[in-house]
């Protein structure tokens, strides 16, 4: 661990040391008669990249959940709350720092944060890369649980390269999980519409199909999906099985854009675009909204298995009814839809309605859930606005 976190300081050294010195322009200077003076009239002036801003906010019959995001070019950086009726209040927040301005010939640094407060313990990940300009990359990172034996630390390489309308990433790691040191490997592979990828380390293997439709003129709709497995039986710190499986037929880019899953596909030892996956629990970088992953139909599909007794799962749509034309009106911001969530002990069902729209300067959105089975609503406030 100590090892690790000193590969993290010379690494910032090596980034502080490198903006000073291929700095773009140094400061203008301007003589005194005593002394030299910074003349800050003449200095450039650093503008911020467009960034966007986004609030999520939750209610349901025994929770309440809060998630802020900020969504920039080269900082991306989030934190939630959640807050559960006779129960322990979870707190988080975490960043993804990944400066878009490469150092002349020097390559690029990749930082990733997560801390967690759970009333009980406190859990912190670190991890980081630096890259080459020639697509080789070397990192390490470590997850702190707050408990004896269930602590991370990784070391890892990974190539990337692209070969004519493919690009593909390789990277192989040493994993050491309390006492216990094992080797992964994740590969992904992918074009303007398809992408493979696989992986395997101690705690899991994970495989990722993503489709992307072409383009057509004069078509509204544009299909778009991906299927995530993920088996977590392999270790000694999850013990459960994921399925997720989101797909929508108005694709316009985001979430299951092909740059997105990356994050998804390369496991929480990746560092790519954001990466969603840590290997802690509650992320900064929430699963977006259905209505948030593109127009017309939205699907998604949910499984998490932990034994033969214990397993959830979700399925849902929601429709767009107004946008199945070509004109532009304010009902296409009008949305319907409905879920079924089943447990080994129960079966529940439910209707889904909302609007998404952008008001002034700002998009909102809201939806509101019925459980027909346990009379209960659920309703979810989103706002964002692009700074």
């Amino acid at each position: 661990m100590n090892a690790i976190r000193q590969l993290y300081f010379y690494l910032f050294l090596l980034f502080i040391c490198s903006q000073n010195i291929f700095a773009q322009s140094p400061p203008t200077l301007a003589l005194n008669k005593d002394k030299q003076q910074i003349d800050s009239s003449k200095q450039k002036k650093i503008v911020l990249p467009i960034g966007l801003a986004d609030f999520v906010y939750k209610k349901t019959a025994t929770t309440n959940e809060y998630n802020a995001l900020w969504w920039s070019p080269f900082l991306k950086g989030g934190a939630g709350m959640i807050d559960r009726q006779n129960q322990k209040t979870i707190k988080y927040a975490g960043v993804f720092w990944h400066p878009q301005r490469k150092i002349r010939n020097f390559g690029e640094l990749l930082f990733g944060g997560h801390y967690i407060d759970d009333s009980e313990k406190k859990q912190v990940e670190l991890k980081g890369e630096y890259r080459f300009p020639f697509g080789l990359g070397v990192g390490a990172g470590f997850a702190d649980f707050g408990l004896e034996n269930k602590n991370i630390s990784f070391y890892r390489i990974s190539f990337h390269q692209k070969n004519k309308n493919w690009n593909y990433i390789l990277s192989t790691q040493i994993q050491q999980v309390g006492n216990f040191t094992s080797y992964g490997t994740y590969l992904a592979y992918y074009d303007d519409k398809k992408m493979f990828a696989a992986g395997v380390d101690s705690e899991q293997y994970r495989l990722t199909f993503g489709y992307m439709a072409e383009i057509k003129k004069y078509k509204i709709y544009r299909l778009a999906f991906e299927a995530i497995w993920a088996d977590r039986t392999l270790g000694t710190l999850y013990n459960n099985q994921n399925l997720l499986i989101s797909g929508t037929f108005g694709y316009k880019g985001g979430f299951l854009s092909n740059e997105a899953r990356l994050g998804r596909a390369m496991s929480a030892s990746g560092l790519e675009n954001t990466n969603p996956i840590i290997y802690l629990n509650n992320s900064w970088n929430r699963l977006l909204n259905l209505w948030e992953i593109g127009g017309l139909m939205n699907f998604r599909f949910t499984y998490n298995k932990i034994s033969a007794n214990n397993y959830s799962a979700r399925a849902e749509s929601i429709v767009f009814p107004f946008q199945y034309d070509r004109f532009t009106q304010i009902w296409d911001s009008f949305f319907v839809g409905g879920y079924h969530t089943r447990t080994y002990s129960e079966k529940n069902t439910g209707i889904m309605l909302g609007w998404k729209q952008s008001v002034t300067i700002m998009n909102m959105a809201f939806q509101a859930e019925y459980d027909l089975n346990k009379k209960q609503f659920a309703c979810t406030l989103g706002i964002s606005k692009m700074l």
